[in-house]
């Protein structure tokens, strides 16, 4: 009977033969690490490092996203908007197919309706400041003043006037004895309540007389609402002559449109000033230009209608 040490002995010193197939492990030695670099550097020598077809693999930085993002973009400047076969999409009818017919119309007259000039000119031009200062609330206050009594005066023509008059029931009066025969007495009547007053001055051409462009109109509604716009110029005297001078109430613009102001305008690059009206009837309105020159004023231009 043998003892377990020996058999253990016996095994360690006499090993079974070698399996084909079993992984065996030696030490790497000096000789074994230089082979191995040789074979990895003529591996890769071998391969080709400048294949046009080569797929490479880079990670993109945060800047060169957002130049890829800019450059497809369909709203950016790349190549896609510079297409002209590029198919344009839009809502309805393409332009170029739409009759007169199908053309959309301007209808109606928006509430509070801000309006400015916009002049297309081929030349570059310096620009030409039109609008006159005010040297201080005195001088605004005295020409308002003096705008005031035009529009009344030109008001209460207006009134006088058989179309302007409004019907009113007819009054039977009644005999009364007078206790003071001698003594009369003179009804005052108080200033036409004028609203919504504008005044601006300008200075039409250089050198050029001061004018002023006053609007405003008084309470009620119907033929009791009426507009006034006065234009005057300073005679060099201190004194003011009307160019321009329009009444018309709430019930009969389509016989007298209101004159409402816009803007000036060099419409004729002349460091000349015109003046630009909107003509607004009771459903449709124009448009005039007019000169005004030593406190006379000319249309130069009217647009069409629209409705």
């Amino acid at each position: 009977m043998k003892r377990k040490s020996d058999s253990a002995d016996t095994t360690a010193s006499n090993p079974p033969a070698d399996d084909p197939d079993r992984p065996t492990m030696t030490r790497r030695t000096s000789t074994t690490d230089t082979q191995n670099t040789t074979t990895d550097t003529a591996s890769s020598a071998s391969t080709p490092s400048s294949d046009p077809d080569r797929p490479t693999l880079k990670r993109h930085s945060a800047e060169d996203a957002k130049r890829a993002h800019d450059t497809n973009s369909v709203a950016g400047t790349g190549n896609l908007n510079d297409d002209p076969n590029r198919p344009n999409l839009h809502h309805g009818k393409p332009t170029s197919a739409m009759t007169e017919e199908d053309l959309p119309k301007l209808t109606g007259i928006p509430q509070n309706l801000h309006q400015m000039v916009a002049v297309s000119d081929a030349a570059n031009r310096d620009p030409h400041a039109f609008i006159l200062d005010w040297e201080d609330a005195a001088q605004h206050a005295a020409i308002l003043e003096k705008m005031q009594t035009m529009a009344r005066a030109q008001l209460a023509a207006y009134s006088a006037t058989p179309a302007a008059k409004p019907a009113t029931p007819a009054i039977k009066k009644t005999p009364t004895t007078a206790t003071h025969p001698h003594r009369t007495t003179t009804p005052t009547t108080p200033p036409m309540l004028l609203s919504d007053e504008e005044l601006k001055a300008y200075t039409l051409s250089y050198g050029g007389a001061a004018t002023y462009v006053y609007s405003a109109h008084t309470a009620g509604t119907g033929a009791a609402l009426r507009y006034v716009t006065i234009v005057a110029q300073d005679n060099g005297l201190g004194e003011l002559k009307p160019a321009i001078q329009s009444v018309t109430d709430a019930a009969h613009l389509d016989r007298t449109p209101l004159m409402r102001f816009v803007d000036v305008v060099d419409a004729e690059a002349s460091n000349r000033a015109s003046l630009l009206f909107e003509l607004r009837g009771q459903n449709a309105r124009q448009f005039g230009l007019y000169r005004v020159i030593a406190s006379h004023s000319e249309q130069i231009f009217l647009t069409g209608t629209t409705q």
